[in-house]
């Protein structure tokens, strides 16, 4: 898998922005998890996946390695197990082939929230495979999930409004 997969949010005190931002997300997932069974890929250091459990009949976290004592598994080469609900924030731009990943959360899932950082300068993160801009995030997520609803992020704040920094990606599709 390429050096994407190694990047890592650890929260701490949850003030600064980027942690900020990820626990927004994460909290704006917790209302479509209530009783269902998810999978969090890219589950990283597990602090989200902790918050879904608030809500979720279950969660399973999945990453490259065993960092919360998550599932390992390799996301380019995909996954057989079945679920009612899977999120995945940031993960996409870390994969050598993003439609790839998305067509296996189609196949495994109901539902699923994706997130998408945007307008990176490209090689500004080095554990980013890929850059994206709102045009390309949306021509990906349209291509395997036609029927999703877009938001977008800014710091604390989810909306319609087309902020720069991220797509949030959502629906049911099965």
């Amino acid at each position: 898998m390429g050096t994407g997969v190694l990047e890592r949010v650890v929260i701490e005190t949850g003030e600064t922005g980027v942690e900020k931002e990820h626990l927004t997300r994460y909290r704006f997932a917790l209302p479509f998890c209530e009783g269902k069974n998810v999978a969090d890929m890219a589950c990283g250091t597990g602090y989200g996946t902790e918050m879904l459990k608030r809500t979720a009949k279950s969660v399973v976290g999945y990453d490259v390695a065993d960092f919360c004592g998550n599932r390992v598994l390799d996301l380019d080469k995909g996954w057989d197990e079945h679920f009612d609900l899977i999120v995945s924030f940031e993960t996409v731009e870390h994969l050598k082939d993003p439609k790839k990943f998305l067509e296996n959360i189609r196949a495994t899932s109901k539902e699923s929230i994706i997130s998408i950082p945007l307008n990176e300068p490209e090689g500004v993160n080095p554990y980013h495979l890929h850059t994206f801009t709102r045009e390309d995030a949306e021509e990906l997520v349209r291509s395997v999930f036609p029927e999703y609803a877009f938001l977008y992020q800014e710091g604390e704040v989810i909306s319609e409004a087309a902020y720069p920094s991220f797509l949030i990606a959502y629906g049911k599709h099965q």
